[in-house]
């Protein structure tokens, strides 16, 4: 999806940002929902479960 919409194939998507963020599209991804979790977490007031379906 990322990349059809910058209109580049996957694959050079792929190459290009492991090449530039040393690290993969998807372990980006990730970190960014962690981070988004914790923050989440250390800033709200709801229990584990109402964080988790974010």
């Amino acid at each position: 999806m990322i990349a059809n919409q910058c209109n580049i194939s996957k694959e050079y998507l792929a190459r290009f940002f492991k090449k530039e963020m040393e690290l993969t599209v998807e372990n980006y991804i990730n970190n960014v929902r962690a981070e988004h979790a914790y923050h989440e977490l250390k800033h709200s007031k709801n229990n584990l479960p109402p964080t988790c379906n974010q």
